[in-house]
């Protein structure tokens, strides 16, 4: 009960300071960026905050849009490239086998997404990352 009536003093406090001062001579203390932290304070602690089921589905539909988004990489990955500039067949086919690997995590991926299992969706995409990662640090050319 204390924390909440603290809170509700710290929110009514803060909202009086994130308004502008008035009187011309009160305005001449408060910078720009005074200005804007206060604005800022303000609307952190007025904003609406997500509540645990929207973050949930929040979270499958992020988990989701991966997975759909690692199987279109997957496929057009794995298509052959007559145009891969010195890849011989074998880097082909190991490049072949790296988007077959990150195609079948993201399936996995998007079958936990779609029956809701929240608890193993962190796990899956660090699995759906490290297969990125792995494919990354074979064939990725560094930048000039």
């Amino acid at each position: 009960m204390r924390l909440l009536a603290g809170l509700a003093l710290c929110a009514v406090t803060l909202s009086a300071c994130a308004q502008a001062p008035t009187t011309p001579a009160a305005s001449v203390h408060f910078s720009a960026q005074l200005k804007h932290i206060m604005r800022r304070m303000n609307t952190l602690i007025y904003e609406r905050n997500l509540s645990e089921l929207e973050l949930d589905r929040e979270r499958l539909e992020r988990a989701r849009e991966l997975a759909a988004a690692a199987t279109a990489l997957a496929r057009e990955a794995g298509a052959p490239d007559d145009s891969a500039a010195g890849a011989d067949g074998a880097e082909q086919r190991e490049f072949a086998r790296f988007a077959h690997a990150l195609a079948t995590e993201a399936a996995l991926l998007d079958e936990l997404a779609t029956a809701g299992r929240y608890g193993e969706l962190a796990a899956q995409m660090q699995r759906v990352g490290d297969q990125c990662v792995a494919c990354h640090r074979r064939f990725r050319v560094p930048p000039p």
